[in-house]
């Protein structure tokens, strides 16, 4: 599949795990990361990610951006001080 000039495999390679962080770093700064990677929700924020910079590549699609929302709505979010207010939060 191509999304625009990238190919599937060359954004999978260019947004890994370690991107994934260093794009999240801020948001994650609370968060406990060998937690999350325990709980395979890294996996999940890497999808994300991966789908939304496909989605974003050429033109921002906030719309598309926005269907996103089913890879992470049912990720766990520990946090560091062990209250996981995130994933405990009903909205």
């Amino acid at each position: 599949s191509t999304t625009g000039s990238l190919q599937k495999e060359e954004i999978i390679a260019f947004v890994n795990k370690s991107a994934t962080v260093k794009v999240l770093e801020w948001w994650l700064n609370a968060t406990n990361i060998e937690e999350l990677k325990a709980q395979n929700s890294m996996h999940y924020l890497c999808k994300f990610i991966q789908h939304a910079f496909a989605i974003n590549y050429l033109l921002r699609d906030t719309k598309r951006t926005k269907t996103l929302d089913n890879l992470t709505k049912n990720i766990a979010v520990p946090s560091r001080n062990g209250k996981n207010l995130a994933s405990n939060l009903r909205l």
